[in-house]
């Protein structure tokens, strides 16, 4: 049985297209919205269903059997919330690192290893910066889990289930404990909080690496970064981006600014800077409500001063190429070839304007072919390819370019957006976090700005005489 089935609603069809007014034309037939395929009604007269107050359902609704038994459920559910796994039993926290959370009606993220070095040996190690030994062992752990209350909550290791509990009782209790097993919500709560890493002699924001923990040992990277390089995993080819890990510690690269979610309470954070500063490893406490972070580095050397520099090298390696494109505004419109590739094309031309335009140069293998490459484990051979970004062309006024289909198929883009935010994305019970936008209504936060690109996209359509088949309104 496939996850979902059409339903035919020809039956139900009570009114034609007139009712959205003269002026504009709905689609009707065959349909594909947010990637789905729907069939509406072919005859204008008669196509789709009327309802409340419309004269031809008389106030009532209408009724659609489904005929049908129901085969999945989807549940709506709340943000995440961190569940630290204590394993009592010394030969069972000794094991390996293998647990699984299970959760019933919801979801549960990876479960990963805290370190086992308490908090005030970690602030007085003399590796302050440069990482932490690897947690070995299954006990203590960490798992986010965002499900009902009704969910059951079941930890296995290594398959051999070690305990089970009601997620509504545990988050009721706060804690709860087995012959095996130990389950502690350790979620209290958290804020949006912007962070300066300062140097403290100039006081000038300077780069650096960065890493926030809880008083348990999970981690919160800043907006944008990883909380765990690869998810642990022997992964090598997941994760991009500016972090590093060190052992136990990922860290995130940061230009001396950052910001994101950081626990209420006591929170550890861990700052190097190369070889000239002094890494800074402390206990901070973050209280209700605050937004702001400054914290400093102190150099012990100058490097430059005694009169050192640093010297860099670099290598380059290109693969050949062998056709170099000039497009405008998506027609190519001038090329130049090498069948045999080269390290270097060049291309000289005319192109005709006649009004507002675009211009992108773009390069690849014969025939704007992709030349293939051996790419990760898994021999992927994807191509090689690049294009530059378009350069705008205005001619006689502030530049202008309408493409009615373009405009309509960002509507569906927006509409989806605000469909996945109301419906879809988990957010924090209100009053419970704040957030980086310092606004008490984080809902409205998030839509405004899909709004605001359909107020545009709607008014570039009346201004490009552009027919407005379908979207939303808030």
């Amino acid at each position: 049985m496939r996850d979902s089935q059409p339903l035919d609603l020809t039956p139900y069809c009570n009114v034609g297209t007139a009712f959205v007014g003269s002026n504009r034309q709905p689609p009707i037939g065959r349909q594909t919205w947010h990637g789905l395929s729907f069939e509406i009604g072919s005859d204008p007269a008669c196509c789709f269903i009327g309802v409340g107050a419309h004269e031809a359902t008389r106030g009532e609704g209408v009724v659609v059997p489904i005929g049908a038994a129901t085969q999945w459920v989807i549940f709506a559910r709340h943000a995440k919330r961190e569940v630290q796994i204590t394993l009592p039993q010394p030969a069972d926290a000794a094991r390996p690192f293998s647990l699984e959370v299970e959760v019933d009606r919801g979801a549960a993220t990876y479960p990963y290893p805290l370190p086992g070095q308490p908090a005030a040996e970690f602030l007085d190690d003399v590796l302050k910066g440069w990482g932490q030994a690897p947690a070995i062992g299954s006990s203590p752990a960490y798992v986010e889990i965002a499900a009902r209350p009704s969910a059951t909550i079941t930890v296995k290791n290594d398959g051999e289930e070690l305990g089970r509990t009601n997620w509504g009782q545990l988050q009721a209790q706060g804690h709860i404990e087995t012959p095996r097993l130990r389950l502690e919500v350790v979620d209290r709560g958290r804020n949006w909080v912007h962070v300066s890493v300062l140097d403290d002699e100039t006081g000038k924001p300077i780069p650096c690496r960065i890493h926030f923990r809880s008083a348990e040992g999970i981690p919160y990277q800043p907006h944008g970064h990883h909380n765990h390089v690869y998810s642990n995993l022997d992964s090598w080819h997941m994760d991009v981006g500016g972090d590093v890990r060190l052992g136990q510690i990922t860290y995130a690269y940061i230009d001396g600014r950052c910001q994101g979610w950081l626990p209420r309470g006591e929170v550890l954070v861990d700052i190097a800077r190369g070889f000239e500063y002094e890494p800074l490893r402390t206990r901070l406490h973050i209280e209700p409500g605050q937004r702001e972070l400054t914290l400093r580095l102190k150099r012990w050397t100058d490097m430059n001063a005694r009169h050192w520099f640093s010297v860099e090298a670099t290598a380059d390696s290109i693969f050949p190429i062998h056709s170099l494109q000039i497009v405008q505004q998506g027609r190519v419109v001038a090329s130049t070839e090498e069948a045999a590739g080269t390290r270097s094309l060049r291309l000289k031309t005319t192109v005709r304007v006649t009004g507002h335009t675009w211009l992108a140069a773009r390069c690849a293998g014969p025939n704007y072919t992709v030349l293939r490459h051996h790419d990760t484990m898994f021999n992927w051979r994807r191509g090689i390819f690049a294009h530059t970004s378009p350069i705008y062309i205005a001619a006689g006024s502030d530049w202008w370019l309408f493409d009615a289909a373009a405009n309509q198929y960002m509507l569906t883009l927006i509409e989806g957006g605000l469909d996945y935010v109301r419906l879809t994305a988990a957010r924090h019970p209100p009053g419970t976090v704040t957030h980086h936008h310092g606004e008490a209504n984080h809902l409205a936060y998030l839509e405004r700005p899909f709004h605001e690109a359909q107020a545009a996209v709607l008014e570039r359509m009346r201004r490009g005489g552009g027919h407005v088949h379908r979207h939303l309104e808030a």
